[in-house]
């Protein structure tokens, strides 16, 4: 994931859509507020399983290695909660992982198009 923030942020660097100084406190609160030993923040390693499951995703529905993982991990997520009667729903901006997740079955919620009422009412329905 870190790898996918770098290439995003230092792209928008380089084309000119944020400056250096602020690429540069982008990284210093990504350093503090994650990547610091002493932050909150909990990592979740891959297994190799899920690497090599998500490989398949990512050629089914065209989504890149970061959005596959995530999509098969959420796929596995789901799966569990659905054997306890409840719903995961998929928080996401990216129109290509959006697609794949329902596509796979998910319910998806896109804060820049759908409203909050939609995802209170899914809130309230579990």
């Amino acid at each position: 994931m870190f790898s996918h923030w770098c290439s995003g942020s230092l792209f928008n660097l380089y084309d000119g859509r944020i400056t250096r100084h602020h690429f540069e406190q982008a990284v210093g609160y990504l350093d503090n507020e994650i990547i610091n030993i002493e932050s909150d923040f909990e990592t979740i390693p891959a297994e190799n399983g899920l690497i090599w499951e998500s490989i398949g995703l990512m050629d089914t529905h065209s989504i890149n290695s970061v959005d596959a993982i995530l999509l098969c991990s959420a796929l596995d997520i789901a799966d569990d909660l659905r054997n306890k009667k409840n719903e995961l729903v998929l928080i996401a901006s990216d129109q290509r992982l959006l697609r794949a997740a329902q596509t796979e079955g998910l319910l998806c919620f896109n804060p820049e198009t759908n409203s909050q009422e939609m995802l209170v009412n899914w809130i309230a329905t579990q």
